[in-house]
């Protein structure tokens, strides 16, 4: 599932403004929203199936910004309506409600497509192999069992980090490793 971002453009009265131009930037290349950031070169999608990418910038002709990445990551947007000053918003992150966990009870390969990862070992050992390092690929696993079998979430080849029972870690890779963040 392609993580989604939305928002309504809005005018100083609260008004909609449609034919924006939106821009989407790497996150923190804004400089906290105050300049103009490095385009993002993730592709960009009009919805959560489509295999045609969308051009960045792009016109919000709805009033809204709405588009998909492959996989959730934050990002800088610069939004220009006719006539007045580009605005930025710095550190967008990917629109929650739309989150699907994928629930595993064996060993289990997390795809780039994967935002939330609840595992279970109750039934035996588990090992979640993430993929490549991928720049700004981030993942949550929760383990949803107590019991004393063992569940560890592997990078490559790397020992496992280890997840307790109950427990739960955020990864995060910057295109050559993973992070526990």
């Amino acid at each position: 599932m392609r993580a989604h971002y939305f928002a309504p453009v809005q005018g100083p009265a609260g008004d909609l403004q449609q034919g924006a131009t939106v821009a989407v930037f790497a996150n923190g290349s804004t400089a906290n929203g105050t300049q103009l950031g490095t385009l993002t070169t993730a592709p960009l999608y009009a919805d959560a199936a489509s295999a045609a990418v969308m051009t960045n910038p792009f016109i919000a002709t709805a009033g809204n910004v709405n588009f998909y990445m492959a996989f959730p990551q934050r990002v800088d947007l610069g939004v220009q309506v006719a006539g007045q000053a580009q605005v930025f918003f710095p550190d967008v992150d990917v629109n929650i409600s739309c989150l699907v966990p994928v629930t595993v009870t064996a060993n289990y390969s997390v795809q780039l497509s994967d935002q939330l990862v609840m595992a279970s070992a109750a039934s035996g050992n588990v090992t979640l192999t993430l993929p490549a390092a991928t720049a700004g690929f981030q993942v949550t696993v929760k383990r949803t069992d107590s019991s004393g079998n063992t569940m560890g979430v592997a990078e490559g080849s790397a020992s496992p980090w280890p997840l307790a029972a109950l427990g739960r870690n955020r990864f995060y890779s910057d295109g050559s490793a993973y992070w526990v963040i």
